[in-house]
This record gives C-alpha cells, sequence and structure tokens, in this order.
C-alpha cells in the first residue's frame, strides 16, 4: 500500500437493485396524504450533494429514471451542468447549483434554491465526501479538518437544514452515503474512517429521534469501489 501520500481509492460499485431505492419505495408507500401515488417516486424532489461523477451521479440517475426530480450539488459547475442536463433528458427537472459543502452560506443557499425552483424536498443523499489514505501521523491538520468538514460536518449542517421542512411536509428521508471504512476502521484512513462512521451515527439518531413523524433516515455503507469522492491534495 502507497502509505505515504494521500491517494483516492478505487471508489464503490453502484448496482442498481441496491438496498436503498427499496427503503425509499417501501417508505413512501406508507405516506397516505401526498400527492403522489403510494410506493411511487415519481414527482419526488432530492438534493444530492456530490452529483456530478461516481455514485452520486449513478444515484441520481437511477432517481431520474423513477421520476424523481434532481437538485445536484458538486464543487464544479461545467460537470454539474452536464449532469443536469442529462437527468433532464430522463424527463424530469433537474437543478444544478455550484456548491462547496465546507461553507455554511453555500449549503443554506442549496436548500433555499431546492424550495424555490421545486417547492419541496423529499429525498436527501449526502454523498459529497474526499478520501484521504495516508500514514496517520503524516497528516496535516489542515488535511484532518477538511476530511471531517466535507464529510460529516457538511452532511450534519446540511441534515439540520432540510429537516424542519422535511418535518412540516411530515414526510422525508435522508440517506447517508457511508463506506465499510465507518465500520471496520482502515488503517492508513483514520480520519475518513471516523467521518464515515459518523454519518451512521448520525443516520441511527435522526432515525430514533424522529420516529412517528414522517421523516426517516438509512445509511448506506458501500464496499470499497467507484465512489466519486475527490481526492484530498
Amino acid at each position: 500500500m502507497e502509505s505515504s501520500q494521500a491517494r483516492q481509492s478505487v471508489g464503490h460499485r453502484f448496482a442498481p437493485h441496491t438496498l436503498w431505492r427499496a427503503w425509499l419505495q417501501v417508505f413512501f408507500a406508507s405516506g397516505a396524504d401526498t400527492p403522489q401515488s403510494k410506493g411511487s417516486l415519481s414527482g419526488r424532489n432530492a438534493i444530492i450533494t456530490g452529483a456530478s461523477s461516481g455514485i452520486g451521479l449513478a444515484i441520481a440517475k437511477r432517481l431520474a429514471r423513477e421520476g424523481v426530480n434532481i437538485v445536484a450539488a458538486a464543487r464544479s459547475p461545467e460537470p454539474l451542468d452536464v449532469a443536469a442536463s442529462e437527468f433532464r433528458a430522463l424527463g424530469v427537472k433537474a437543478v444544478a447549483v455550484p456548491t462547496d459543502v465546507a461553507d455554511n452560506s453555500q449549503l443554506e443557499r442549496l436548500v433555499e434554491t431546492a424550495l424555490r425552483e421545486l417547492g419541496s424536498i423529499d429525498i436527501l443523499v449526502n454523498n459529497a465526501g474526499i478520501e484521504t489514505y495516508r500514514d496517520f501521523h503524516q497528516l496535516s491538520l489542515d488535511e484532518i479538518e477538511q476530511t471531517i468538514s466535507v464529510n460529516l460536518t457538511a452532511a450534519i449542517k446540511l441534515t439540520r437544514l432540510v429537516i424542519p421542512h422535511m418535518l412540516q411536509q411530515r414526510s422525508g428521508h435522508v440517506i447517508n452515503m457511508s463506506s465499510t471504512a465507518g465500520k471496520l476502521g482502515p488503517p492508513f484512513g483514520a480520519a475518513y474512517g471516523a467521518s464515515k462512521a459518523g454519518l451512521i451515527n448520525l443516520a441511527q439518531s435522526i432515525r430514533t429521534e424522529y420516529h412517528g413523524s414522517g421523516v426517516m433516515a438509512s445509511v448506506m455503507p458501500s464496499k470499497k469501489g467507484r465512489c466519486g469522492h475527490s481526492r484530498a491534495p
């Protein structure tokens, strides 16, 4: 293993029949007071971070094929615009919002844009992240802070921003894209693993705290594969 420098792991392989889609179908099947058909994702609105590449792009495409309108967030505007065009070609509304998830004002703008353009937020997929693999004693304090800020803190903040709207409509689902690193604590990936463990606990806390409110949270602890996370500098 090249432990002396930060490197991007191979990513998550995304299969179209993973559990997250089944969770969403079952969850929204219980929503009796909604304009959409029971059990249908068509007409729902989703915010997806890290949506311009990797697993974020794959999830967004799959949801778009199910009729879900997409608010796509990522840092780079050009690939994000390309992705949004692909979603629109599938027959749904799609809004591209260039977003640095480590910036509070940009997170607030993302939620405001979603509500203004689509009217509601039914699904939040916290997918944006960076991977830093290095000997722990060689990690700089800035690298540690960046990893935790992008992978975990941003997801906590964005979830905090959307929960009030989901509570008001008594329906919503937050999905955190975690990793087996969050359960196993890999060597050379201490900060990354810790951030992914936090996503697991965040989903568990939200699910328990808001039980019976119509708001749900799930976590996908994917295996290593092509994930679309950014490489740390």
